[in-house]
């Protein structure tokens, strides 16, 4: 037994080639599903983050910043925040326009999985308030915002914009001349 006859390899040949057409645009076809439904799934986690954020500042009508480490329930703060003590407000609005105007800055972004946190308090946490019931307290750290809600997703720019929004009020400026202030009393 020799090598196929000539109408034996073309028949396999043809087989090969049937094959291929149908197996490449098929696993084509899959890993376009796969990475649509990624989108879309990324997509509805950036949504309900919105609707969570949506829903719990429903009403807001006052915003207060603190000079304080993430809340830990209740009226407290984590300790481990590098800030004046005892925390105190610097920055405080019932303008609804400004409030309005705060929270467009803040997008969630889509997103599969989180990463992981860093186990640490930033400077600042602002709560949303109506009239004196805290609806939503945010505390800025990193790349996601911390809140009494979970963890909020947002977008880099989110972040930028939220810190440019800090800085017009000159807020880190006065925790920082507050802390020092505070350190020289004690020398």
């Amino acid at each position: 037994m020799g090598s196929p006859s000539p109408p034996r390899r073309l028949q396999r040949l043809l087989w090969i080639l049937a094959t291929l057409l149908v197996a490449v645009p098929a696993g084509i076809g899959v890993w376009n599903a796969l990475a649509t439904e990624r989108r879309i799934s990324a997509a509805l986690n950036a949504r309900t983050t919105q609707g969570t954020l949506d829903g719990a500042v429903s009403g807001v009508t006052r915003l207060r910043v603190w000079g304080a480490g993430m809340r830990t329930g209740g009226d407290h703060f984590c300790g481990c925040a590098l800030v004046p003590r005892p925390e105190r407000v610097y920055y405080e609005t019932a303008d609804l326009s400004e409030i309005r105007e705060f929270l467009s800055r803040i997008r969630p972004r889509p997103y599969l999985t989180l990463d992981p946190q860093v186990a640490t308090c930033g400077q600042i946490t602002i709560d949303l308030l109506r009239g004196e019931q805290r609806l939503l307290s945010i505390h800025l750290l990193g790349v996601d915002l911390r809140s009494t809600k979970g963890l909020l997703p947002v977008t880099q720019g989110s972040v930028d914009a939220i810190e440019d929004w800090l800085s017009q009020r000159s807020i880190r400026e006065k925790i920082r001349s507050a802390m020092t202030e505070q350190l020289e009393r004690k020398k």
